[in-house]
C-alpha cells in the first residue's frame, strides 16, 4: 500500500501570455533561460532536451534530480506553457517560477500549484 502522506511536492503549472515574442523564438534563448533557472533556484540538472520548430517556437524539458522544468512556447501569440515541478524544498520550485517570471514578463498568468 502506498503511503500518500509521504509524497511530498510542488507542480506548478503557469499559462503565461503576452511575452515579447523575441524571448519565445529560438531554442538557444530559451535553453540559456531554463539552465538559467535551474541554476538560480539551486537545483540539480540532470539532462535536458529542446526542439526547434520550424519556423518559429520551442518546446523543451530540462530534468531535475527533484523532478522537471518544461516549456512550450507559441511566438505568434505571445504564449508560454510552463511546467515547474518539484520534490523535496517547495521554495525551489516557487524561486524557479519566479525567474521564469522575472525573463519573460508576461502581461498577464493563468497559474496552478498543485501538493503532489
Amino acid at each position: 500500500m502506498v503511503d500518500k502522506d509521504n509524497i511530498s511536492g510542488i507542480h506548478i503549472l503557469a499559462n503565461m501570455y503576452g511575452i515579447d515574442s523575441e524571448k519565445l523564438k529560438y531554442l538557444n534563448t530559451i535553453e540559456k533561460a531554463l539552465k538559467e533557472t535551474v541554476e538560480k533556484a539551486k537545483l540539480s540538472m540532470v539532462g535536458s532536451c529542446f526542439h526547434q520548430f520550424e519556423p518559429i517556437g520551442v518546446t523543451g524539458v530540462v530534468l531535475l534530480a527533484e523532478s522537471h522544468i518544461s516549456i512550450h512556447t507559441w511566438p505568434e501569440n505571445n504564449t508560454a506553457v510552463i511546467d515547474v515541478y518539484t520534490c523535496g524544498h517547495m521554495s525551489h520550485a516557487k524561486k524557479a517560477y519566479d525567474v521564469l517570471y522575472d525573463y519573460f514578463q508576461p502581461s498577464d498568468v493563468d497559474l496552478k500549484e498543485i501538493t503532489r
